[in-house]
């Protein structure tokens, strides 16, 4: 297999953790998330924090591989989003 080759399939691998991680994050949120008395309150469970870190890492990874695609631009678009998120609710 050659980078070239490598280059093509991880571009779509990498889109599609990209959306992935940005329907999970709005399903986490929405989910698990809750505010009382000004206090930001998160019950997420392990596994699933344990998942998106896997899965963000994986498309930090494959989207700076194939950086000069549209499908990348939007991988690395999803991952910024995704750690904005996560440090605005720290």
């Amino acid at each position: 297999m050659t980078f070239k080759v490598f280059r093509d399939k991880a571009q779509w691998v990498a889109l599609f953790s990209g959306s992935i991680i940005f329907a999970g994050q709005w399903f986490l949120h929405v989910r698990y998330v809750k505010f009382e008395n000004s206090t930001y309150i998160e019950h997420t469970p392990p596994v699933l924090n344990l998942l998106g870190l896997v899965l963000t890492l994986s498309t930090l990874l494959l989207g700076l591989i194939t950086l000069p695609r549209w499908q990348s631009f939007l991988a690395l678009l999803a991952f910024l989003w995704v750690t904005f998120i996560f440090v605005q609710g720290f």
